[in-house]
């Protein structure tokens, strides 16, 4: 930790831009996504934006008086007011979940200048997370999984595709971008297992039901088209022989959740549903973070809410006594 009694260091120097900067590199160094690096950035752009606003351009001037503050203003913000990737349909005030999301990107950018000496004050103590509503995601029912798996016809290339990228979503939990990385090399089919870089490029094993093991052995074997160079390894290819991208599998499903009128349908709720349902089916809690890639058991303890949630609505379908008196 530097010398916080420095004074031959120009404070004026310290801007939030050269300093969102710095943070920025740091997040690099320790190898964070791209996806994350992304999230600091556009967090720390609009912090920036609120404190000119206030006519605050020195990290110096920052108090725990003006982070409140910006903390009421992002609860009165609009979903996706002045930054972000999407305009949205109509004015909705913004998430409480998403206002602790900005603000835990800020504190985790305050919590880095104080280490490394570019602040003198500790706001760790002092500047809490707003509290998040927590909701009860309703997860895909085995009704909608059977619809989604039995749309496509597995004697055709797309499809045969898609289906297995369906069945890694919903019985393997992988993430997206964790999708899209899959290589050729990756696939370990008559093992029963799949090699998943996640976050941080950190790879795990993941399990794969008998199911998708078939659909990959078609794909591979029967229906994949040669990539349109050699250098592409991807194990998903599109219709033109690339690669397949984030944007390719949220079209696909975007398409699919019109067809089938499940309009909820996203990548994260195949996750979620994965996740849940391996509770409920009595998955423990360890192992479920070893297949999920997350690194403390802290994140998949959500989860375990989360079935909890949905064995209760099970036991109101299941309960006996409901049962025996409407029977009457």
């Amino acid at each position: 930790m530097l010398n916080r009694s420095i004074s031959n260091i120009n404070r004026e120097e310290f801007t939030m831009e050269k300093l969102t900067n710095d943070f920025l590199v740091y997040q690099q160094y320790k190898n964070n996504s791209p996806a994350t690096i992304v999230y600091y950035r556009v967090t720390l752009e609009m912090f920036d934006r609120y404190l000119k606003e206030q006519g605050i351009t020195l990290i110096d001037d920052v108090n725990i008086n003006i982070l409140r503050s910006y903390v009421l203003y992002l609860k009165n913000r609009t979903c996706h007011e002045n930054n972000t990737f999407s305009k949205p349909k109509k004015k909705e005030i913004i998430l409480s979940k998403s206002v602790q999301t900005y603000t835990r990107a800020v504190k985790c950018f305050l919590n880095y200048l104080y280490g490394e000496g570019y602040i003198q004050t500790d706001f760790n103590a002092t500047f809490k997370l707003p509290k998040a509503t927590k909701r009860v995601i309703e997860i895909l029912s085995d009704e909608e999984i059977k619809k989604i798996l039995n749309h496509y016809n597995l004697d055709n290339e797309m499809d045969c595709r898609n289906y297995i990228i369906m069945s890694l979503t919903i019985d393997s939990g992988l993430r997206l971008s964790e999708l899209v990385r899959l290589e050729v090399n990756d696939i370990c089919i008559e093992q029963g297992f799949i090699k998943v870089s996640g976050k941080g490029d950190k790879e795990r094993i993941v399990p794969i039901d008998v199911y998708s093991q078939k659909a990959m052995l078609k794909y591979i074997n029967f229906l994949r088209s040669e990539p349109i160079s050699p250098n592409i390894k991807s194990f998903f290819l599109c219709i033109d022989k690339t690669g397949i991208t984030q944007d390719t599998v949220k079209m696909m499903l975007k398409r699919l959740a019109n067809v089938l009128n499940i309009p909820r349908l996203h990548p994260h709720l195949c996750r979620h549903t994965f996740a849940t349902k391996y509770l409920l089916g009595g998955g423990n809690l360890f192992t479920l973070q070893q297949i999920l890639g997350h690194t403390s058991l802290e994140m998949v303890r959500n989860y375990s809410h989360l079935a909890a949630s949905h064995a209760t609505v099970q036991h109101r379908q299941l309960s006996p006594i409901d049962n025996l008196m409407m029977n009457k």
